[in-house]
């Protein structure tokens, strides 16, 4: 079977590794985070949804780490999980500059993995603006969801990375 799996499916049986420069860098099956040395979000970056895999007894570990993949368990009443959304809220809020009225959920609850890669359109839309600007690009006048809601037919799908 694993050699069938090399053949057939080389990339994917490898982990969907993501190269830059001739250096493996990731995967493009698992999140990434993109922070700064101290964990601050890297605003020309777009951001994926908030990580519960990491390790605790590391400083500089964010989250990402497929060693401590999981949920958290807790359940949508738990004020532990509500003061981490909101918190959350308040982050994004003042990272992006938006209405916290404006941020999807995926933007702030984890995946049961804590590790899915992909965000919402929704989530995109919120972030666009930031990432152009600290690209010094214009934004795409082809950008679909340049308003506050996304247009029609595109809720229920996954945006790709950043």
């Amino acid at each position: 079977m694993f050699g069938v799996a090399q053949v057939a499916f080389h990339h994917q049986a490898n982990g969907s590794l993501v190269s830059y420069h001739g250096r493996v860098v990731g995967s493009s099956l698992l999140c990434q985070e993109f922070v700064d040395a101290k964990g601050n979000p890297l605003p020309q970056y777009f951001q994926p949804r908030p990580s519960t895999a990491a390790n605790s007894a590391v400083k500089t570990d964010y989250g990402c780490d497929p060693l401590f993949s999981g949920a958290s368990n807790l359940g949508p009443d738990n004020p532990v999980l509500a003061q981490d959304i909101r918190q959350r809220q308040l982050q994004i809020s003042r990272f992006d500059h938006v209405a916290i009225s404006r941020i999807p959920a995926d933007a702030v609850t984890t995946s049961a993995s804590g590790l899915d890669p992909y965000i919402s359109p929704q989530n995109a839309a919120v972030q666009v603006d930031r990432v152009a600007a600290a690209r010094m690009s214009a934004r795409q006048r082809s950008w679909p969801w340049s308003g506050s809601t996304p247009r029609a037919g595109r809720s229920g799908s996954s945006a790709s990375r950043g």
